[in-house]
This record gives C-alpha cells, sequence and structure tokens, in this order.
C-alpha cells in the first residue's frame, strides 16, 4: 500500500525565533501549530513524518567550516548543538513526544545543504516505508523547501506543498517558489483542510 510522508524542513530557532539569526518571524511563528496538526493527521492515518534541519558545525574557538558553501552566503546559523538549531517552541515539544511514541514512523535528520535529501539517509527510509508522495512543508519555500521538491521529484515522488505550512521571508519568494514546484514539477498544494 502507498504511503505518505510529511516532511518538515528547517524549523529551528535561528529560522523561527524572533532573535534567530535569519528568522522568517511572524509568518514562520503563525504556522507553529499547523506543523505540529500535519503531525498528528498523518499518524493518525498510518503514515509518516520526517523532521530535517539545517545543521552546521564550527570548531570549538568558532571557526566556521570553510568548506561549506552556506559559509559565504550566510551568517553563522543552526550550529549543531547550540540553541539555534534547535526545533523552535511547539513543534519541539510536539516531535519529542511523537517521537517517543512513534519511534519507527517518524525520523529526525540533520542536514547539511538545502535539500534535505543531499547528504541524509532520507530517501532509503521513505522507500522502506513504500513512500510515494511526500508533503513538504516549513522554512523558507524558495530555499530549503523548493531544493527538497525538486530533489524528490527527481527521485520519482509525488510532490505536494503543505500551503499551510510552509513561508518564506517575503511573499514574493513564496510565490515564485510555489508557481515554480506548481509548473515545473507537477506539485499538487494542499492545506490540512483539504488533504485526502
Amino acid at each position: 500500500m502507498e504511503k505518505k510522508a510529511f516532511i518538515l524542513i528547517d524549523f529551528s530557532n535561528d529560522l523561527i525565533a524572533d532573535d534567530g539569526v535569519l528568522s522568517c518571524g511572524l509568518p514562520a511563528q503563525a504556522i507553529e501549530s499547523v506543523a505540529c496538526a500535519y503531525f498528528e493527521w498523518f499518524l493518525a492515518r498510518g503514515n509518516f513524518v520526517v523532521v530535517c534541519n539545517d545543521s552546521h558545525e564550527e570548531t570549538k574557538d568558532g571557526a566556521r567550516d570553510p568548506y561549506h558553501p552556506e559559509t559565504a552566503l550566510f551568517p553563522r546559523h543552526n550550529v549543531q548543538g547550540c540553541w539555534g538549531a534547535e526545533l523552535y517552541g511547539k513543534v519541539k515539544e510536539k516531535w519529542t513526544a511523537i517521537h517517543e511514541s512513534h519511534p519507527f514512523e517518524t525520523v529526525y535528520f540533520r542536514k547539511v545543504r538545502f535539500s534535505a535529501f543531499a547528504g541524509t539517509r532520507l530517501d532509503i527510509w521513505l522507500r522502506a516505508r513504500d513512500v510515494t508522495e511526500v508533503v513538504l512543508g516549513g522554512v523558507c519555500t524558495h530555499i530549503c523547501v523548493l531544493h527538497t521538491a525538486i530533489d524528490a521529484y527527481n527521485r520519482g515522488y509525488q510532490v505536494t506543498i503543505a500551503d499551510d505550512a510552509t513561508v518564506s521571508d517575503l511573499a514574493e519568494n513564496k510565490a515564485f517558489a510555489m508557481n515554480h514546484m506548481q509548473s515545473l514539477l507537477g506539485a499538487r498544494v494542499v492545506t490540512l483542510a483539504t488533504l485526502d
């Protein structure tokens, strides 16, 4: 039987919290409860939940990885073991609870590139569970959600975007990404109310 997985991307303190280094601010904070509701919806129907957070490493004296492409593009953020890399707010609480109650239906991956597929075991984890459709949420729609969608498409997954659970820093950035995913990847767009 074909299955679905909800993949929440980069819902970390540095990207969501008011004092996060690259925060999307209030629009991202506004989808916190919706993301938690997606977790519940998927697990209640025998499907799966994945959380993928951006993760960077640095030395004890604060030196950043010169070989990571984001080092030249963005300020220090989502450093492994630091507050900024932790899941934000209610999502952290809900994730902890569902992972404890559903250890084989939920998984957390540290990702090292924009796409949740790049450098992780995500593809093999999904295929072992007969997942054919991925429903993507998180931040930012035009960066990590978009790149994950492209990789999912290239691997043969049906790509679906949770419109009410994804945001960008600017509305026009989200609009660009949504249009691209629909027109070039054949992505479906859903909300929690229209999931089937």
